[in-house]
């Protein structure tokens, strides 16, 4: 599968390379790389250049030929899905908690600070990348942040999240701590026992346990 994750912590971003490297994989730490891999690129030139080859001149708005611009109207929602080009991610797992982007920011005073806009990039995904499988998951248990304990309402549990549709994409919006493991420092794709006294484990994301409990 080709898969996208996005997370601003270098060792969460190191255990996904480690853990998903038999899927094709891009991973990327900030909000605006992952947003511009998820936004559709829209060639105007060639929507314009179909219809002129139907319509020739033709301006709607000067028209009173109220059938024809039906007909051109029609025409113009084919030729600009035509004329887009759409990110093509099976699965997109993006980190809650992460810096703002700069933005569309009249004051910078918010941009690099941490706030729960991770959610944004799973909705870009299931709503304008056609992504088939989406998962904001966190570290962050809810206990430890109101955005991270609204996740509970739509989860059965915190231990089993609960995937629900959107755009027929399927979402998990994950605080479990069961996923958040410790691993071998070595090999991040290799999850110690949970209770392992060894000083040198790493505490990482699970992201394979995820993947496979959001595609199953």
């Amino acid at each position: 599968m080709k898969v996208l994750v996005f997370d601003d912590n270098e060792t969460h971003r190191a255990a996904a390379r480690a853990q998903l490297k038999d899927h094709d994989l891009t991973v990327v730490g900030t909000y605006d790389e992952a947003q511009k891999l998820l936004t559709p690129k829209f060639d105007f030139g060639k929507a314009s250049t179909s219809l002129k080859s139907q319509f020739g001149d033709f301006q709607p708005s000067r028209s009173d030929d109220e059938a024809k611009k039906a007909e051109y109207w029609t025409a113009e929602k084919v030729a600009n899905e035509q004329a887009t080009t759409y990110p093509d991610f099976d699965v997109v797992l993006s980190d809650l908690l992460v810096p703002a982007s700069r933005q569309n920011q009249g004051s910078m005073e918010l941009v690099g600070k941490e706030m729960p806009v991770g959610i944004f990039i799973g909705l870009l995904a299931a709503v304008k990348a056609r992504a088939k499988y989406v998962a904001v998951f966190t570290d962050s248990d809810h206990h430890s942040h109101p955005a991270s304990a609204s996740f509970d309402v739509f989860n059965e549990s915190e231990a089993q999240p609960t995937p629900f549709m959107v755009e027929g994409c399927k979402v998990l919006l994950s605080n479990t701590r069961k996923w958040v493991n410790q691993f071998d420092p070595n090999d991040l794709a290799r999850k110690l026992e949970e209770y392992s006294n060894r000083s040198d484990a790493v505490y990482a994301k699970n992201w394979a346990a995820v993947l496979a409990y959001l595609v199953k």
